[in-house]
């Protein structure tokens, strides 16, 4: 092998070097012929004197013939076993072998972990001048190709392209992703492109900083990914160049959540930021900055042990309502892009709740909403107790009020229900609306079932089953059971039981039968063991079932000390649900529905890093419905609809903080994942030399020649055994 600071002229090597041991085998032709050879007694007679003198003349031929199948026979196990070794040639030796055209396929990692730097370039900065040097190698009919792995996996020059300083400006262009690698969908990628390769020899340049999270897959994963690996190594020949080793230390902001179950003005708002210390060395006096509309409201320094996390809270007031972009910020480390978090906020002075009653009465606490009134929004004073600010009409409400400028609807003990009504309510969930039911004596099963569930397609989660009487002879009733307060309208009731929530008595209620096919979840049932109170996302909103009464007439409650708290958690909790849809993790998607229009909508859109976008949603009877797919960037996207009525909303898009841990594999994993096929390793660091990198890269294999070359003398073997048997007859 030639010195490394010189062109490799001619170069071999052993992929698989620890088969060589079975050399020793080519020997057992040889030995097993002396063994054979038996010493026996000489006998003098006469007759065999005329056999002896006629071999004598035939013994040169017969030792010629047992030497040249002992040769075959050696060299036919030295074959075996440098093929199962799977030599290959380096450098010139290898172009003359391989010939002059082939095509380079890099594979560029760009997940975020790779804008890692300790200096002034970051990994991906050294992928790129290492994938740039190897197009400088190449030959005048080599070809290129460029994928970029991240998600989604991109190739950005799918074809064998000829064109080589087209394909450097495109390797120049790439910039980092926000996003995790996505390695199997890289893999299943790069077969697509080397199975339309009109070229022989391929080679394939995986150049990545071996991240554990990225290149160790679940083991539900794994079996595929290792199935797609041995695929690309059969029809090529693979070499990862490792430009991670730089260092593991890292911290990331890994939550920021609201504590406070609204953001509502003139109240106290506690943010909760979460930092994890991924690297190896503790970090004293961390710095945390929480940014409101990118103007620093508090700081605070921190602690974090090695591999641990510690949170912090903040606490602001707001004075006016609005979509304030919440972020915050930890001191600079040589990963920047997770040092920060974003968080979608709505601020609101006030939530605003439509009551319909299914049973208006002119006379206080006989109307099925007046406890419901009363619960939400309780007189104190001048100042309001709750955020919530009831709105009391009949069934008409739903056809003459504008049910989005209302938070929350709630039904209670309507009869039924029209087909206008349903459509009414289906386009408030569509646009993001939420729903409460209460139920009642003047509650229509059969018409409720039909025209509500529609066979668990419509907007009840629910079909109604059944009437219940639980009072029974003693007319005690049953009582509430909080299912282990694991829903979070039940949860603040753990340990408090003088509250009142397992004291009420419920005489009434209707059995339901929760949809299998939608994800109801039960927060509260009775003893008997039927859902209380049941939730469930429906379309693009969230629907509450109360399946008793919400007056006194069908139980105690409420009357109880729980009600008024329970009842706050519930409406807090369907209405605070939709505030999930506008914080998503970097590479999901985002919707705004949009009300029917008789002309075209525009929406604009502000991306983080500030250049807009403008699109045109078509005119519509329906509900229209405008998606962000695939937010790649990490920041706030404000999205402004209109004119000529503007309305402006706000999302924020996070990474995965899964790739802010920068441990790595071993590249011994390497030949695990590609299942013993043929794969090089090795670092940026052995590639510096730009003259060299070339040659120690460009390999051919010669297996497949020493494996062609064993059957041709496995047939020769044969054949002369053959020749020379019939020639001594």
């Amino acid at each position: 092998m030639a010195d490394s600071t010189f062109n490799i002229v001619f170069g071999f090597g052993f992929t698989a070097p620890w088969f060589l041991w079975g050399l020793g085998f080519a020997a057992a032709p040889i030995i097993i012929h002396f063994l054979s050879r038996r010493r026996y007694q000489i006998a003098e007679w006469a007759a065999m004197e005329w056999l002896l003198a006629a071999l004598r003349k035939q013994r040169h031929r017969i030792r010629l013939e047992q030497i040249v199948l002992l040769l075959i026979r050696s060299l036919l196990i030295v074959s075996v076993v440098l093929a199962v070794a799977r030599p290959y040639l380096r450098g010139t030796a290898a172009a003359l072998a391989a010939g002059t055209r082939t095509h380079s396929i890099i594979v560029l990692d760009t997940s975020f972990s790779m804008s890692y730097h300790k200096t002034n370039s970051s990994r991906l900065d050294r992928a790129k001048r290492i994938a740039g040097k190897l197009l400088e190698a190449s030959r005048r009919a080599d070809a290129a190709s460029l994928i970029l792995m991240a998600r989604p996996a991109s190739a950005v020059i799918s074809h064998a392209s000829t064109n080589v300083r087209a394909v450097k400006e495109a390797i120049e262009r790439t910039k980092p992703a926000h996003t995790p690698a996505d390695l199997f969908g890289t893999f299943e990628l790069l077969k697509t492109v080397i199975e339309s390769s009109p070229y022989d020899r391929i080679h394939v340049y995986l150049i990545s900083d071996l991240q554990r999270s990225t290149w160790q897959p679940a083991a539900a994963n794994a079996s595929a990914l290792r199935q797609a690996a041995r695929a690309i190594a059969e029809k090529a020949n693979v070499t990862v160049i490792d430009t991670g080793n730089d260092g593991t230390d890292n911290v990331a902001v890994t939550e920021l959540s609201l504590l406070t179950p609204l953001a509502i003005t003139s109240q106290p708002c506690q943010l909760r930021a979460t930092a994890h210390n991924f690297g190896q060395r503790d970090i004293q006096n961390g710095l945390v900055k929480l940014l409101l509309d990118d103007v620093t409201r508090q700081s605070k320094t921190i602690d974090i042990p090695a591999g641990e996390q510690t949170s912090v809270v903040f606490s602001t007031v707001f004075s006016s309502g609005g979509q304030p972009a919440a972020r915050v910020e930890f001191s600079d480390d040589a990963l920047k892009l997770d040092n920060k978090r974003w968080l979608a906020l709505d601020v609101r002075e006030h939530l605003d709740v439509l009551l319909i009653d299914g049973e208006p009465s002119g006379r206080a606490f006989e109307s099925e909403t007046d406890y419901l009134k009363a619960a939400l929004a309780p007189e104190s004073g001048d100042r309001p107790v709750t955020p919530f600010r009831p709105t009391a009409s009949t069934e008409s409400g739903l056809l003459e009020e504008n049910l989005t400028d209302f938070d929350c609807v709630v039904l209670a003990n309507v009869a039924q229900l029209t087909e206008q009504e349903y459509k009414v309510l289906q386009r408030y969930l569509h646009l993001g609306g939420s729903l409460v039911w209460f139920f009642g004596d003047q509650v229509d099963i059969d018409s409720y079932n039909r025209v509500l569930w529609r066979n668990g397609k419509g907007v009840l989660p629910v079909k109604l089953l059944k009437g219940v009487d639980a009072g029974g002879p003693s007319g005690t009733g049953t009582t509430f059971d909080p299912l282990g307060y694991r829903h979070p309208i039940v949860r603040p009731f753990e340990g408090v039981e003088r509250a009142g929530l397992l004291t009420a008595r419920i005489l009434k209620y209707i059995k339901v039968q929760p949809s299998k096919d939608r994800n109801v979840q039960t927060a509260l049932a009775y003893a008997t063991g039927d859902p209380a109170i049941v939730t469930s996302r429906a379309f693009n909103g969230t629907v509450a079932i109360v399946t008793t009464a919400a007056d006194t007439e069908w139980s105690s409650w409420p009357v109880r000390y729980s009600y008024v708290p329970v009842l706050n958690e519930l409406f807090t909790y369907v209405i605070r649900a939709k505030s999930g849809d506008h914080n998503v993790e970097v590479g999901g998607s985002a919707a705004v529905s949009l009300l029917p229009s008789a002309t075209p909508t525009t929406v604009s859109v502000q991306m983080p890093s500030g250049n807009p976008f403008v699109r045109t949603v078509p005119a519509g009877k329906g509900i229209r419905l405008f998606r962000l797919d695939r937010l790649l960037e990490a920041g706030p996207y404000s999205v402004t609809i209109g004119p000529p009525a503007a309305k402006s909303i706000l999302f924020a898009a996070n990474v995965d903080t899964r790739e802010s841990d920068l441990s790595r594999i071993s590249p011994d994993l390497l030949k695990e994942l590609f299942s013993g096929g043929q794969v090089n390793y090795m670092t940026g660091d052995e590639l510096a030399q730009p003259d060299e990198l070339g040659a120690r890269t460009r390999q051919a294999s010669s297996h497949r020649p020493l494996l062609y070359a064993a059957v041709v003398l496995l047939f020769l073997d044969s054949l002369l055994a053959w020749l020379f048997g019939r020639h001594g007859k």
